[in-house]
């Protein structure tokens, strides 16, 4: 096993602890978000959880809206890849469960928070549209592998 040493440069050891901060702030952010809501949520809570100031939140997260699209475009991103790979791999069903069984409250989070403010509606709408386009194009693709293997026929 090989050991690193830590480095000597400030800027390296220094982005190593804002990186670790700010993955703090996110992962605080996303139990509060989860369990309280957007609008119960609340910024000093978040703060106290991940360990760092008030004033550091709003340093690498100017606002709550900010933050919170943060975490709600990273769920939506995890939940439209698991559904992809449900459509695209022998054991992609399976798969998609065993992600619902470990994050059992991400749906109701994203069908909550997307369905209470309009301009959210749009983006799940944007971000299912660009699902269903992937998914479209390995259906395709399977179909005409399909074919041609003789499997099916084309049809017009």
């Amino acid at each position: 096993m090989l050991l690193r040493r830590p480095s000597r440069n400030p800027a390296v050891r220094l982005w190593g602890v804002s990186r670790n901060k700010e993955q703090a702030i996110l992962e605080a952010a996303e139990r509060e978000f989860i369990v309280k809501g957007f609008a119960g949520a609340r910024t000093t809570s978040i703060a106290e959880a991940a360990g760092v100031t008030h004033a550091m939140l709003h340093y690498y997260f100017r606002t709550k809206e900010q933050l919170f699209e943060r975490i709600l475009d990273e769920k939506m991103r995890l939940m439209g890849e698991s559904v992809l790979a449900a459509f695209g791999q022998p054991d992609g069903i399976e798969r998609h469960f065993d992600f619902i069984m470990a994050n059992p409250d991400m749906p109701r989070f994203i069908v909550n928070e997307v369905f209470s403010r309009p301009e959210r509606y749009e983006t799940m709408q944007a971000r299912i549209r660009e699902i269903a386009g992937v998914l479209m194009c390995d259906i395709q693709r399977e179909l005409d592998a399909s074919a041609d293997r003789g499997e099916t026929e084309r049809i017009d």
